[in-house]
């Protein structure tokens, strides 16, 4: 049966795809997601978020990807208290995250930057977006809303699904459900996201057809949650009844003889 249209159509929109080459020392490269920081937020732990920092400068083959959120950026019409949860307010949360990621991204580190739903108020409410301006001053990649990679580690491709994310599950289980809905996107081989604050990892077993070789071969596909960097007590989160988490990111290793995904909490 032939497909009948109308009128001529154009081609369906294809986001562009953002390669990477990785020429690690060892066996393996790291990628540690910057997500959910939450800059300038009361329950931001600023401790632990200049520990990740020193350890993606200090450590070789190691690398970060922003995934969101990465300043509180309240308003007084902002969930919870708004505003007065915030120790500093946007110009200076802007001012700070951008003298905090400008190492990484002059080293090479940093290989992009997403939005997410904080940084968006201000787009909402004047029409700028804070963080394409942000990737534009550290000259790296913009990554949007969601991103498509290849990343190339030694001879082992690895395609991958990027984004802030959204979802209000409480539940582990529902949480998990939120990112593997990506696979109606997407398909690849890393889905990762953050937003919900939590960290968690899947992997699942995926049959492919081989056609050079006539053959059904076993995938893999993994699933990761990356974490943030509030704490719980007295929190939005505490006010809303949301089941409490540990505050940290993850840290994912990608090998280069052959497709492993290792995640370290």
């Amino acid at each position: 049966m032939r497909e009948q249209v109308l009128f001529s159509v154009p081609d369906t929109e294809v986001p562009p795809l953002h390669v990477r080459v990785f020429r690690p020392s060892g066996d393996r490269i790291s990628i540690v997601p910057l997500t959910d920081l939450h800059l300038g937020a009361r329950k931001h732990a600023s401790a632990l978020l200049q520990e990740y920092l020193r350890y993606i400068m200090s450590t070789r083959d190691c690398y970060a990807i922003g995934l969101g959120d990465y300043i509180e950026n309240a308003t007084r019409t902002s969930v919870g208290l708004g505003m007065y949860e915030e120790d500093f307010h946007f110009p200076q949360q802007y001012e700070r995250i951008e003298a905090l990621l400008r190492p990484l991204a002059r080293a090479g580190k940093l290989l992009g930057l997403h939005a997410g739903n904080h940084e968006m108020r201000t787009t909402l409410a004047v029409g700028m977006n804070p963080v394409y301006m942000l990737a534009r001053s550290l000259d790296v990649p913009y990554l949007g809303y969601t991103a498509f990679h290849k990343w190339v580690v030694g001879k082992t491709v690895y395609k991958v699904v990027t984004l802030h994310g959204r979802s209000a599950a409480r539940t582990p289980t529902g949480r998990l459900n939120a990112l593997r809905a990506l696979r109606d996107i997407a398909v690849a081989d890393i889905y990762l996201m953050g937003h919900l604050h939590d960290k968690q990892v899947h992997r699942d077993v995926v049959y492919t057809i081989d056609e050079s070789t006539d053959s059904v071969k076993v995938g893999h596909r993994w699933f990761i949650v990356a974490g943030g960097l509030l704490s719980w007590p007295d929190s939005y989160a505490d006010m809303m009844a949301f089941p409490p988490v540990q505050p940290g990111l993850v840290r994912i290793d990608l090998y280069a003889a052959g497709k492993l995904v290792d995640v370290v909490f």
